[in-house]
């Protein structure tokens, strides 16, 4: 008697689960922004019923807003590695292919900017190209760029120029003087 063979599945599954729990918890985010099922009136006929917004409002939000963004973005970076190492190991290289990912992603992301103010899809197809950039690096050189970007040294600089500068305001941009 033969047994069935089973087909060997090359996909993640809990990759593809994270996945749909980020875009669900986005989508339930931009369902209460897009909608304005955030509207609270000015008075209430309760008062509790403007602390049961409230709190319904922020639980939303701490629940699922950042967790949700973060999971998608390492998703993100996680699909780019799978994609590229199975290319690598067919001898192919991935970045070409996926800069114009990025380019498509960006064209996508501007139409949909024209619908709803919060793109995002811009803002990864801009960022996603230190993806391929940095991917032939060494471990070692990628700490030493994560570890110089969790230090902000932006902002770092912008703290020292306003202990200096009393009248330095944050969020303005530094002032450029050129002398001739």
């Amino acid at each position: 008697m033969e047994t069935p063979s089973i087909q060997n599945n090359t996909r993640i599954d809990v990759a593809d689960v994270l996945r749909g729990l980020a875009v669900m918890g986005i989508i339930l985010l931009h369902s209460i922004e897009h909608y304005n099922f955030y509207y609270f009136p000015e008075s209430p006929p309760f008062e509790w019923m403007k602390f049961t917004d409230r709190i319904i409002w922020d639980g939303l939000f701490f629940t699922f807003s950042g967790k949700a963004y973060a999971v998608f973005a390492l998703l993100f970076g996680f699909s780019f590695y799978i994609q590229n190492n199975n290319q690598n190991q067919k001898g192919k290289d991935f970045r070409l292919r996926f800069l114009w990912r990025l380019v498509l992603l960006f064209i996508i992301g501007q139409f949909n900017a024209s619908f709803f103010t919060g793109e995002i899809l811009v803002m990864y197809s801009i960022i996603g190209i230190i993806l391929p950039v940095c991917c032939k690096l060494n471990d070692k050189t990628i700490t030493i760029i994560a570890t110089l970007l969790i230090l902000q040294p932006l902002d770092w600089g912008k703290l020292i120029y306003a202990l200096i500068d009393t009248s330095y305001t944050p969020g303005e941009s530094y002032p450029i003087t050129i002398s001739v």
